[in-house]
């Protein structure tokens, strides 16, 4: 793998968990998604690990719109500020188990993505004579994603509470962004990406 990519040009699929290669190499945190190469990358994994190929193409379910896109990186909730810029773009957050969660645009990611990882309570409100059970009834006047996490179950955690709501997108989910030259540039891609039907938390809550 090392003789197809650089340090910083792995194949980010087949990277996405962190898991080893064959020759023990450390997969790194951020990396640049490299499509026209996956073909290549795909082929070397089978040769190293034995892996049955329709196990592996299976994998592309859920990544169809990434294999038409370059220039998007990956980082964690740990690493906002340190990784993401303060420019418009698109993200899209993922858990660990590369299941797309949420796609989102902003004139200033850094601070989007912030917003997100803090999933405040106060920003949570119900309205007069409403049920904390009930979505239609919870308004979240910052973060949607905290409104749609609140109504999640995920074992270990109680996302109901902020610190487990905060826990889990640190500890269990990682995000994908792109920088563009504009917010209408990102909202070009963001409906392209929202028409594929793959994101969990997309328009109002569901339980």
């Amino acid at each position: 793998m090392d003789a197809l990519f650089g340090s910083d040009q792995l194949c980010w699929l087949l990277t996405a968990r962190k898991r080893p290669f064959g020759n023990g190499a450390e997969v790194p945190k951020k990396t640049l998604i490299e499509p026209a190469a996956w073909q290549l990358a795909i082929q070397e994994e089978i040769e190293l690990l034995s892996v049955c190929a329709d196990d592996i193409l299976s994998s592309f379910a859920y990544y169809p719109s990434l294999l038409a896109m370059k220039d998007f990186h990956r980082t964690s909730f740990t690493d906002i500020e340190i990784e993401v810029p303060e420019s418009p773009g698109i993200y899209e957050i993922y858990n660990l188990d590369n299941v797309p969660l949420k796609v989102g645009i902003s004139v200033n990611l850094r601070r989007r993505l912030r917003q997100h990882r803090q999933s405040k309570q106060k920003y949570l409100s119900l309205r007069t004579g409403g049920d904390w059970s009930n979505p239609t009834d919870v308004r979240s006047t910052r973060s949607i994603l905290t409104k749609h996490l609140y109504f999640s179950t995920v074992d270990g955690f109680n996302l109901e509470l902020e610190a487990d709501r905060q826990r889990y997108l640190v500890e269990h989910c990682y995000i994908l962004f792109k920088v563009t030259e504009s917010r209408e540039v990102a909202r070009e891609i963001e409906k392209r990406l929202e028409a594929e039907g793959r994101f969990r938390f997309t328009g109002r809550v569901q339980l």
